[in-house]
């Protein structure tokens, strides 16, 4: 009987720890009316028509939830795609408040330019994974304009999905790691140069 009483007492604990060490949310809305995200049985708002400033709060409030947890951020509803006008994503990690890994999935898209440069911006010792479709509209050939940026220690792992811009899909700076296990990475004007490659790395 004792023996049994251990057994069941490890399994909840197993699954207690399980459900604590990972947590999911949904971000959906558009720019005028703000965005949303929903999971861990709570909801994170912006109002409507956030700046940039407003809207990086709102994923550092998405981190702040997460407590160190392993995370799942799905962009859109599973069908729509999540449309951020010119507004991007900064997943920062600092000394007081970290992100630990992250798994992307959903449909998003900008029209993000210089001075951003980015769509996506992982920035710090974080491992993110994407299953995601990213795509950067903006159309011009300014080379900071990818779809994703990796800076600072950060990792990402394309798994699935299709990421896409105009030159420079991901950027990778020093220090960073990109692996590309699987999905589609679609320059609309790619070259045979690094500096205008598909994945291009800054050394």
């Amino acid at each position: 009987m004792r023996i049994k009483i251990l057994k069941i007492a490890m399994a909840i604990a197993i699954a207690v720890s399980a459900a604590y060490a990972q947590v999911s949310y949904t971000i959906t809305g558009t720019l005028e009316a703000g965005f949303s995200a929903v999971g861990n049985g709570t909801t994170i708002s912006t109002a409507a028509n956030p700046n940039l400033a407003a809207f990086n709060e709102f994923i550092n409030a998405i981190r702040a939830d997460a407590n160190g947890r392993t995370v799942k951020i799905q962009f859109g509803d599973g069908t729509d795609e999540l449309n951020l006008g010119t507004l991007v994503v900064r997943f920062e990690q600092t000394d007081e408040k970290f992100w630990s890994e992250i798994t992307l999935s959903g449909k998003i898209k900008s029209n993000a330019s210089v001075p951003n440069g980015y769509l996506i911006r992982i920035d710090g010792a974080i491992k993110v994974k994407s299953e995601a479709d990213i795509t950067n509209i903006n159309s011009s050939e300014t080379l900071g304009n990818s779809a994703v940026w990796v800076d600072n220690g950060a990792e990402f792992t394309v798994l699935n999905g299709t990421i896409s811009a105009e030159y420079v899909v991901i950027t990778g700076e020093a220090n960073t790691t990109i692996n590309i296990n699987g999905g589609t990475i679609m320059s609309k004007r790619p070259t045979n140069t690094n500096t205008y490659a598909a994945v291009r790395t800054i050394s």
